[in-house]
């Protein structure tokens, strides 16, 4: 809650079911965008926050669902996000993060379950998160 407020955008990289981008909704005032690449899984989140938006428990206005890659500009621009949550169960072969630091706009709060590896110098670490590095990217990467 400490990196969300009003203004804050949130965008949670694989995000499954939607469970991360309903807590944030529910737990601050930060916008939440979730990305999600099956198109099986978004249905089920899809009927999920239906359903919370019908009992009224969350705010449909700040929450965006996207079915598609993270990675493919044509589908989404993590330049506009202050808040990126990524986690990748099944390796660096799954969701490499040293991509989404290359991505993500200077100033942009990374959340993920691994530290970038060849950009380390681009990175100020930050008090961990439920057990998973949090860093802050403090500069341009120009390869």
């Amino acid at each position: 809650r400490k990196l969300l407020s009003s203004s804050s955008r949130f965008f949670d990289v694989g995000s499954g079911i939607g469970t991360n981008i309903v807590a944030v909704n529910c737990f601050s005032d930060a916008h939440a965008t979730g990305i999600e690449k099956h198109p099986g899984i978004m249905q089920i989140s899809n009927v999920m926050i239906r359903r919370l938006k019908r009992l009224g428990l969350i705010d449909s206005d700040r929450l965006n669902l996207v079915l598609g890659d993270a990675f493919d500009s044509r589908v989404v621009d993590l330049q506009q996000y202050d808040v990126l949550y990524v986690y990748s169960p099944l390796g660096k072969w799954e969701i490499d993060i040293d991509q989404v630091v290359d991505l993500a706009k200077v100033g942009a709060v990374i959340v993920f379950n691994r530290l970038p590896v060849r950009n380390r110098e681009f990175i100020e670490p930050l008090e961990k998160i439920a057990g998973l590095f949090a860093f802050r990217k403090i500069a341009d990467i120009r390869r």
